[in-house]
């Protein structure tokens, strides 16, 4: 029943289409408000999906957490595999695994994720950017959270969501200048922030399947 559900899902989310803008209509405004309008469905999901949705809840429990943290290093780990061969480094996953070692939970029980390649050049790049930048916004708000509810903090289990703290803001909003005269391609800039919801989102309704099932397959491959 858990996996039917998960899977019909997974195949609504891949019909849904992002709010659809006339090519004079994408021109007028600017990459951060294209990709803001294109992400807005895919992103207001994760807000309410069963992993992620309890991350702002006062009813969030350490265990739940840290299936989150599992599954949130697998699926930056295999981002990073992509962004590396971009020469743009990232290293997120290595902090996620700070945390998990910080919490004592053992090795990850999640398999290995592999990721369809979708980061190819410039736009693609700065559409994961856009997703992965603009996450540290809410993490501000998760960070608080985690401190209110579980205790946790920089030195135990909450550093990737704490992330450059009170530097958030300003990265966010320097990293928004520079996508303004770096982007040569709404378009391609705006598919690749919606895949890389849309992966997030799909890999995490498999996770969530898995825990409703309480089995782990060797491999996943979206």
């Amino acid at each position: 029943m858990y996996r039917q559900k998960a899977d019909r899902h997974i195949q609504d989310c891949r019909a849904s289409q992002a709010p659809h803008l006339e090519i004079s209509e994408a021109q007028q405004i600017s990459v951060a408000s294209y990709l803001k309008l294109g992400t807005s469905n895919v992103h207001e999901r994760l807000h309410h999906h069963p992993l992620t949705g309890l991350l702002i809840s006062k009813d969030l429990g350490l265990s739940h957490y840290i299936l989150v943290l599992q599954s949130f290093e697998r699926f930056y780990s295999a981002l990073e595999c992509q962004l590396n061969k971009n020469a743009c480094p990232l290293s997120d996953a290595s902090v996620i695994r700070k945390d998990l070692s910080s919490l004592n939970s053992g090795s990850n029980p999640l398999p290995e994720l592999q990721l369809p390649v979708f980061i190819t050049e410039l736009n693609s790049m700065l559409g994961v950017q856009y997703v992965l930048l603009g996450s540290g916004l809410g993490g501000q708000v998760i960070a608080k959270n985690l401190k209110r509810t579980l205790g946790l903090d920089g030195k135990r289990g909450a550093r990737f969501f704490i992330g450059s703290g009170k530097k958030t803001l300003l990265m966010w909003r320097q990293f928004l200048q520079n996508l303004e005269s770096a982007c040569t391609s709404k378009k391609q800039c705006r598919e690749s922030a919606i895949l890389t919801f849309q992966y997030l989102e799909e890999w995490l309704w498999q996770v969530w399947n898995l825990k409703m099932l309480a089995r782990f397959p060797h491999n996943i491959n979206i």
